[in-house]
């Protein structure tokens, strides 16, 4: 369940004091679906580093009017999955769906989605694009960011003492959370 995996994120976050093994930034939207404009994704790539990566990491769903022929048949599916794609079937300068995370992590290291966010607002207000999100359960993700502290523990040799103590810090979260509901029902 998601508030299982919350928890034990949670208890591993909490686990390294003032020195965190994790950083737990919570849901972000993931899946996302751009319709261009004004000019074709690899005009804009030429100009827009965000462009470029999501020309590397995308899925074209609908080609630019004049360049159908050059998409390979399996990046042009007949028809757009779902509805929030579709909208945007009408635009001609092609549409494409893609993950704001993969997105991010082309970018480069520092990069974060919430740039890519940012660089789509950007380009959405310019009238570049349309975007919208997959806000659906399917179209999330849990984002959380590994801390040199953690990098350390979990790759090094110390991961073994501290497995014991989570697992019993996750028995003891877990019967808490039972014993006070059976409580609460039993009175």
């Amino acid at each position: 369940k998601q508030e299982t995996i919350e928890t034990f994120l949670s208890l591993i976050e909490n686990h390294g004091g003032s020195n965190p093994l994790l950083q737990v930034e919570g849901f972000n939207y993931d899946s996302a679906t751009i319709a261009l404009k004004k000019r074709p994704l690899k005009k804009l790539a030429e100009r827009e580093e965000v462009a470029r990566s999501i020309q590397a990491v995308s899925q074209c769903i609908d080609a630019p009017l004049f360049d159908r022929e050059s998409v390979a048949p399996r990046e042009t599916p007949m028809t757009a999955s779902n509805p929030f794609q579709r909208q945007f079937l009408a635009y001609s300068m092609g549409s494409y769906t893609f993950s704001i995370t993969q997105c991010a992590n082309k970018l480069g290291p520092s990069a974060e989605p919430r740039h890519v966010f940012a660089a789509l607002r950007r380009l959405q207000a310019c009238n570049e694009l349309e975007f919208a999100l997959d806000t659906s359960e399917k179209g999330r993700i849990f984002h959380l960011k590994i801390t040199e502290a953690g990098l350390a523990v979990f790759c090094g040799d110390t991961y073994d003492e501290i497995e014991g103590k989570l697992t019993n810090r996750l028995f003891e979260s877990f019967s808490f959370s039972i014993n006070s509901a059976a409580k609460k029902v039993l009175d």
